[in-house]
C-alpha cells in the first residue's frame, strides 16, 4: 500500500514538474517565537536524521492547509509541521547569494540563533496567501463589488519592525527579496485613486490581478528554478527544483490562479479548499479518514440540517 501510494505521489509530483522531496521531523515545537524541530541544537555541521520524506509537488492542498494557520495556536502549527514539515526559512536564507565578505558566517550565526521558521514570517505569508485566495475567488465569481470593498477595507497588519526585522544595511543580503517583498502588495494602488481608462468593473478586476501577480511572482523568484534531470534508464527531462516548502506553496497558488487547480469555499466552515471534483462542496476528509469517508464539515452540515428539519425549521 505504501509503495503504491509512493508511486502515485511520484506521478502527481512529476506532472507538476517536480521530483525533489522535502524532509519532515518526528517532533516540532513552538518556542521563542519560532516553529522548529524539537531536537534542534543549532548545528549545520552534524544535522540530525529526519523522520520521513515526501514530495510536496503532489499536494496542491498545501495552499489551503497553510492559509488556515494561526500563529497564535501552537498546536495547530505543530500539527501542520508534523504533516508537511517546516516551511523552510532556514533554507531560503542559506540559498541567498553572498555579496559581501563574511556574509555567509553572518547568515549561519543568525540561523543558529533562529533555528526554524519565525512566527512573524509565517504570519506575513499566511496573510498574503489568504489575500490571493480571496481575490481569486472573487475573480472566479466575477464579483467586482466584493473586490472593491475588500481592497478598500483591507489594511496591512504587519510592518517590518513588527515582523521582527530590525533595520539594517545588510537586510537585503540577510533576508533576501522574497522576504522583503512578501508585503510589496501593501503599496498596491488605492481603488479610489486608481483611475485608468477602464470601466469600474474592469478596474476592480485589473487591480485584483495586479495584487495577486505581485504576491505570487515576488515569492516565486529565487525559489523555483528549471533544471535538467535524467533517470537511470531514461534520457534528459525538464523539471523544476525548489528551495523551500514555502516556494512550493506559492507554486501551487500560481496553479490555482491559472485555474489548473480547482478552488472552492466550504459550504459549512467557509474555509477555502482544493476540489478533487467539481461537485465537492465541503472540506475533504482528513488523511487518516480515507478518501471515501465523509468529511467533518459534511457531517456537521448534514447533522445541522437534520436538527433544523426535526424542529420544523
Amino acid at each position: 500500500m505504501e509503495f503504491a501510494k509512493s508511486r502515485e505521489e511520484m506521478g502527481k509530483s512529476l506532472a507538476e514538474g517536480f521530483v525533489s522531496t522535502w524532509d519532515v521531523a518526528a517532533e516540532y515545537e513552538v518556542a521563542d517565537g519560532v516553529l522548529r524541530r524539537t531536537d534542534w541544537r543549532g548545528g549545520f555541521e552534524n544535522p540530525l536524521p529526519w523522520d520521513r520524506q515526501y514530495r510536496p509537488g503532489a499536494y496542491p492542498q498545501l495552499v489551503a492547509e497553510f492559509a488556515r494557520l494561526n500563529v497564535n495556536e501552537p498546536a495547530q502549527l505543530i500539527s501542520f509541521a508534523k504533516t508537511w514539515g517546516a516551511l523552510g526559512f532556514l533554507e531560503q536564507i542559506l540559498s541567498l547569494p553572498v555579496v559581501l565578505p563574511g556574509e555567509t558566517e553572518k547568515q549561519i550565526e543568525y540561523l543558529k540563533a533562529v533555528g526554524g521558521d519565525p512566527l512573524s514570517w509565517i504570519a506575513a505569508h499566511v496573510q498574503g496567501v489568504n489575500v490571493c485566495l480571496r481575490l481569486i475567488d472573487c475573480l472566479l465569481r466575477r464579483d467586482y463589488r466584493e473586490i472593491e470593498s475588500y481592497l478598500k477595507a483591507f489594511r496591512p497588519t504587519l510592518s517590518f519592525v513588527e515582523a521582527g526585522l530590525e533595520p539594517s544595511t545588510d537586510i537585503s543580503i540577510l533576508y533576501g527579496r522574497r522576504y522583503q517583498t512578501v508585503s510589496s502588495w501593501f503599496s498596491a494602488p488605492d481603488p479610489e485613486s486608481y483611475n485608468p481608462p477602464y470601466s469600474e468593473q474592469e478596474q476592480s478586476f485589473m487591480l485584483a490581478k495586479n495584487v495577486i501577480e505581485g504576491i505570487v511572482n515576488d515569492n516565486l523568484r529565487g525559489g523555483i528554478a528549471p533544471a535538467l534531470k535524467h533517470g537511470w534508464e531514461t534520457g534528459f527531462g525538464e523539471l523544476f527544483e525548489f528551495v523551500s516548502l514555502m516556494d512550493v506553496i506559492y507554486w501551487h497558488l500560481m496553479r490555482i490562479a491559472t485555474s489548473k487547480v480547482g478552488l472552492a469555499k466550504c459550504q459549512e466552515c467557509g474555509q477555502y479548499f482544493i476540489q478533487t471534483h467539481g461537485r465537492q462542496r465541503f472540506c475533504p476528509p482528513e488523511d487518516w479518514e480515507g478518501e471515501q469517508a465523509e468529511s467533518r464539515c459534511a457531517r456537521r452540515y448534514r447533522a445541522r440540517k437534520a436538527r433544523k428539519k426535526k424542529r420544523g425549521g
